[in-house]
């Protein structure tokens, strides 16, 4: 009588073991699938949000203007102050004030500024108790355009200068009064040729000089303290306050 074959196979496994050591690579891929998401759940946490902030100010201070560049601390409050040329680049910039804030002080006053001369040394101090008051943001004030009457209709002279504006008409000057022999007259002041204006007019274009993809160009228009318009002016990526049009009045 043949006896079964007890001798068991040296690389066999017992299946309870087998059910194991799949569980544990299991329970590993789950605390590094844990791991990963909650690393990438603080990275998220902690990411900044960007603010809108002051880069510099031009003021002008005799003939010139000057560049008052702001640089910030961690918590967005003002650090440093540095003064130069209008065209000047950080490098170039001399630090003016420096602040100096208490470890409570989370507004966007510094409780005082050292002030510095061009040669790098303390020459004062700006006291809080000295600052200026400073009017407070109504956050629920929204700004619109505003659309006004053109007056520019309403005094002798420019209801004819709208008309004939852009017109062509020969002309065989040379030098700065005309270059070849036709002209276009007043040609932007065509742009002003409506019932009311806006401070800023877009005209539709087929293409920008800027080589920006926008399909219009953008000019802003200033009025003098009774509402004449006095000046239209281009902006785009290349150009900044480009003078199109100034109109004067007089009083006969």
């Amino acid at each position: 009588m043949n006896k079964p074959n007890r001798t068991s196979n040296p690389l066999a496994k017992p299946k309870h073991k087998k059910m194991i050591s799949a569980g544990m690579a299991f329970l590993l891929a789950a605390f590094s699938l844990s791991s990963c998401q909650k690393d990438s759940e603080v990275n998220i946490k902690h990411l900044k949000q960007k603010q809108t902030v002051v880069d510099y100010v031009l003021d002008l201070e005799n003939l010139y203007m000057i560049k008052y560049s702001f640089e910030y601390n961690d918590q967005y409050q003002v650090a440093k102050i540095y003064r130069g040329e209008r065209h000047a680049n950080i490098s170039q910039l001399q630090l003016i004030a420096e602040a100096h804030y208490d470890a409570k002080n989370k507004s966007n006053l510094p409780d005082s500024l050292s002030t510095y001369n061009t040669r790098g040394f303390k020459v004062g101090v700006i006291l809080a108790k000295d600052y200026n008051t400073v009017a407070k943001a109504d956050k629920n004030i929204r700004y619109q355009w505003p659309e006004r009457e053109n007056k520019l209709l309403t005094v002798p002279g420019g209801e004819l200068a709208l008309a004939i504006a852009g017109k062509k008409i020969g002309w065989s000057g040379s030098g700065h009064m005309g270059s070849g022999s036709t002209i276009e007259i007043m040609d932007h002041l065509k742009f002003l040729n409506r019932n009311s204006l806006k401070d800023s007019i877009q005209i539709p274009v087929s293409s920008k000089t800027d080589g920006t993809k926008r399909k219009f160009d953008d000019f802003h228009v200033k009025y003098n303290k009774l509402g004449f318009p006095i000046d239209m002016a281009m902006y785009d990526a290349v150009n900044a306050d480009f003078e199109q049009v100034k109109i004067n009045y007089r009083d006969e």
